[in-house]
């Protein structure tokens, strides 16, 4: 949240699943947990984002390795063509 909407910062990746919330939780006695939104993110301007957050630059593979390669291509072929 801190970088968003700062000048020349470019997110690479996939649109975020949820909304960025501060969710406080408790285990019940059974075991269960049970949530509560208790807050929502703020960007350096005070404003709030209330759907999923989405990149600058779309990748489309979807790979749990923290650099993927098609991520990585595009963040070079974007600094290349700017």
């Amino acid at each position: 949240m801190a970088y968003i909407e700062r000048p020349n910062t470019k997110f690479f990746g996939m649109q975020t699943a949820g909304i960025p919330t501060a969710v406080r939780t408790w285990t019940l006695t059974d075991g269960a947990f049970f949530g509560v939104v208790v807050g929502a993110f703020l960007d350096k301007e005070g404003k709030g984002y209330h759907s999923a957050l989405k990149p600058s630059v779309y990748v489309t593979q979807r790979n749990d390795k923290l650099n993927s390669d098609e991520t990585i291509t595009k963040a070079i072929e974007y600094l290349f063509n700017k």
